[in-house]
């Protein structure tokens, strides 16, 4: 099965006023479901930085990315297409109807209450997703299953707080 997203998958250049795919959305509503959190303040532009591409393809090795092992040969050949996109990527604004009810779009710029996102890159069954938090910078992976739809399949980190207590 392969997905074509509009923009990013056919060569056409974009700009901040064109929206993301409904496909997209689903990826991002496939992220939010699996966030505890019952209010998400989201920044309500996409992130349109690259730089994460280069990041994910240094990660990876021939087994998986970090911790996360291939299994099927597509997610390989699907991170390994990804540099092909990444001049294409760029700011979108985003639909607060198309992202659910715990979401709630802001300008603010905190980054300490305030998630951004990646516009999702689609390529076949597999979506990546860079996320910035407060405590974490990831790429979310996800992976397309016709009975189920978008489910996660693993997460590789750039940048991850961890706590010591006592």
């Amino acid at each position: 099965m392969s997905w074509i997203i509009s923009s990013p998958l056919n060569g056409q250049t974009q700009n901040t006023l064109d929206p993301i795919s409904e496909e997209q959305y689903e990826v991002l509503k496939a992220f939010f479901s699996n966030q505890k959190a019952n209010r998400i303040k989201l920044h309500y532009k996409t992130i349109g930085d690259p730089s994460w591409i280069d990041f994910l393809l240094e990660e990876k090795w021939e087994k998986g990315v970090q911790l996360c092992s291939f299994k099927d040969e597509m997610l390989p050949a699907s991170i390994e297409q990804l540099p092909e996109l990444s001049s294409q990527l760029s700011q979108k604004f985003l639909d607060k109807r198309m992202l659910g009810a715990k979401i709630k779009l802001t300008k603010k710029l905190d980054k300490e209450t305030v998630q951004f996102i990646s516009e999702p890159i689609i390529i076949q069954d597999y979506a990546f997703l860079l996320t910035r938090e407060y405590e974490s910078h990831a790429v979310q992976i996800y992976h397309y299953d016709p009975a189920r739809g978008w489910k996660y399949e693993c997460s590789a980190y750039s940048y991850y707080v961890i706590s010591c207590y006592g």
